[in-house]
């Protein structure tokens, strides 16, 4: 069996990685090579492990820093993200070759796990929570055949591999068939719901033009820092790089509700195509939680706009039962979960601590990698 080394991304050769995340992610592999330097933060937080015998790359992964609001006071973490293992490679040492390096640069890793990578957190001792669920809005017959894709691609066994060519082929064919049939129903609801949607008026909700880092973070600062949810910590700082210093800055649309001088909700949406069609996602929600009317009323307006702008579905998630309420009554279908996990070699006590917390934990697409590619 072969021997593997862990290099930095700076240490290892630039063309072979670029190669391999493209090979291994050809939808995100460009995004990840033109914008590496913004979305690992300078790239010090890339690490890749290389065979040691080819010099071939086996596996990646990236640990941007984030702190976090947890239980009054900052906590310094990392998001794990974009954990790729190659196809050709089927060696689980390598899941524990990636973690023989966190120690020395970081406390405490946190994750939202896929299907796949569900099982090898699991081995590796994670702890694992259910964390709440994606929803979206559909507005035309594609998006409401997506959604019904996605559904039942989380439906399917975990290794297809296993799965005979003929179940392989039957789930195909329902697939498609289902899509078509409901598309074809929907049609004249989601005309209906994108009529509704662009004739809202606002009550006190209305976009703000180009907002600055500090009247973004003073909302922040004025309704969370009171209150014991764990959720991003959401300083000038982490906004002005997460938002208005980003790749696709020019996508996002900002909304705020509350009095003009000092408003108490805060909504980000980002409205981009996605295979031909245009999608609109609620990237990221906050201020006074217990004033869901405020909240609501953002909500609406960057919903009118969407519609306005002719999105074929608007997506966002929610973690908190109140604002999972909030999105059902504002008709937003349910079409995915969330597991949230974290994990320390050291700090039991902090991962423990931080693993409660997330029973009430305020999480948004703007958290981890979600946003980075539209879907």
């Amino acid at each position: 069996m072969p021997d593997y080394q862990v290099v930095h991304f700076n240490e290892a050769d630039q063309d072979k990685v670029h190669a391999f995340l493209h090979e291994e992610y050809p939808r995100r592999g460009d995004f990840m090579e033109q914008h590496h330097a913004w979305l690992y933060r300078n790239d010090k937080w890339r690490w890749v492990i290389v065979d040691a015998d080819d010099g071939s790359i086996a596996a990646h992964v990236a640990l941007p820093p984030v702190n976090i609001w947890l239980n009054g006071r900052v906590q310094e973490s990392c998001w794990t993200i974009d954990l790729m293992v190659g196809h050709g490679v089927r060696d689980r040492r390598l899941f524990w070759v990636l973690h023989s390096i966190v120690p020395t640069y970081v406390e405490v890793l946190m994750a939202f796990p896929n299907k796949y990578t569900r099982l090898f957190s699991k081995q590796a001792k994670w702890t694992q929570r259910e964390s709440g669920f994606r929803f979206a809005m559909p507005l035309s017959p594609w998006s409401f055949g997506y959604i019904l894709k996605i559904q039942a691609d989380a439906r399917r066994p975990r290794n297809m591999r296993r799965v005979s060519k003929w179940k392989k082929l039957r789930y195909r064919i329902v697939d498609r068939l289902t899509r078509i049939a409901a598309g074809g129903a929907i049609f004249p609801f989601t005309r209906l719901a994108r009529f509704y949607l662009a004739r809202y008026r606002p009550t006190t909700a209305r976009e703000l033009t180009r907002p600055s880092a500090a009247l973004l973070a003073g909302v922040f600062k004025r309704h969370h820092l009171n209150s014991t949810i764990m959720t991003d910590y959401r300083d000038e700082d982490h906004l002005q790089w997460r938002f208005l210093d980003a790749p696709m800055a020019d996508e996002f649309r900002y909304y705020a509700a509350g009095p003009t001088d000092a408003p108490t909700h805060i909504v980000i949406a980002r409205t981009a195509p996605y295979r031909d069609h245009l999608v609109t996602r609620i990237v990221d929600m906050y201020g006074d939680l217990d004033d869901l009317d405020g909240l609501r009323d953002a909500l609406r307006l960057a919903m009118r706009d969407a519609a306005r702008a002719g999105a074929d579905m608007i997506t966002t998630i929610a973690t908190l039962p109140a604002l999972d309420a909030l999105l059902r009554d504002l008709r937003f279908s349910e079409y995915g979960d969330l597991v949230f996990a974290c994990w320390s070699e050291d700090n039991k006590a902090l991962m423990q601590e931080i693993s409660e917390a997330s029973a009430s934990a305020h999480w948004t697409f703007a958290d981890s990698d979600f946003d980075v590619v539209l879907m």
